[in-house]
């Protein structure tokens, strides 16, 4: 129904904005590990590796205090109807339990990346995706748990995306002899430059999202077969723009 697809679409929204915010994290590590990759040193590897699922966890507990709030004063932004207001928030409430798996996803995309395994990051969009589309048919459409299925079905395949990410990462390391040197993630001077980095992708990801989120807040004060339409709108959008993004690098490629 519309105003099922405008909840999944105003709580995927409100999501989103949080978790593409922090995408610093997969741009951001990786440069530093294809450097340490460059010069086979599996201490650094180790290290960046560890920074960036450390400074995960920490954006994950940042953000889920955050969040409620922030929920709370988006939805009085943007005016929904009470029953659009009921099903957004507990579709939100309910993805907040992948968030820490999401973020951790990025990181281990944006590191894998770096060690040049390409096919690691794609078996790990893959199984997410994959799963999630199945876990959406099985919750909404055989167990009809509606507008719930499908948030539970995206927490269920972040938490495998970032699982399979983590036994990617362990059998990529074996080619790199070395050791994390722990006292060394005690200094700031070692956290700096990635920190550095991710703060101009932060302020590009944020200004761009921020404009997705403009849109949703517009469409649900229309109403709620506004912001369902603006949805698959949204959705058609970014399956071009990936596939121009994937045509692109195929190009440069050959």
């Amino acid at each position: 129904h519309a105003h099922q697809l405008a909840a999944v679409a105003v709580g995927g929204s409100l999501y989103t904005l949080l978790t593409w915010a922090m995408g610093f994290l997969r741009m951001g590590t990786t440069g530093f590990a294809a450097q340490a990759a460059g010069r086979e040193d599996g201490c650094a590897l180790r290290q960046i590796l560890v920074q960036g699922l450390l400074l995960g966890g920490l954006l994950a507990a940042f953000l889920l205090i955050l969040a409620i709030p922030f929920s709370s004063a988006a939805l009085a932004l943007m005016q929904p109807s009470a029953e659009l207001d009921t099903l957004a928030r507990s579709y939100f409430e309910i993805r907040l339990f992948g968030l820490p798996a999401a973020l951790t996803c990025y990181a281990l995309i944006g590191w894998l990346l770096g060690t040049q395994n390409a096919r690691g990051p794609l078996a790990i969009l893959l199984t997410t995706n994959l799963l999630n589309v199945a876990l959406d048919l099985l919750f909404v459409l055989g167990l009809g748990w509606g507008v719930a299925g499908t948030a539970w079905s995206s927490v269920i395949a972040e938490w495998s995306g970032a699982l399979l990410g983590l036994w990617l990462a362990r059998h990529a390391l074996r080619r790199y002899s070395g050791r994390i040197d722990w006292s060394a993630l005690r200094h700031w001077l070692n956290w700096r430059p990635l920190l550095a980095v991710n703060r101009d992708i932060f302020i590009r990801t944020l200004a761009l999202q921020s404009v997705f989120f403009l849109i949703t807040v517009q469409g649900t004060r229309l109403g709620d077969e506004t912001v369902a339409a603006n949805a698959l709108l949204l959705n058609g959008l970014l399956l071009t723009a990936h596939a121009q993004i994937g045509r692109a690098s195929c190009r440069e490629r050959v």
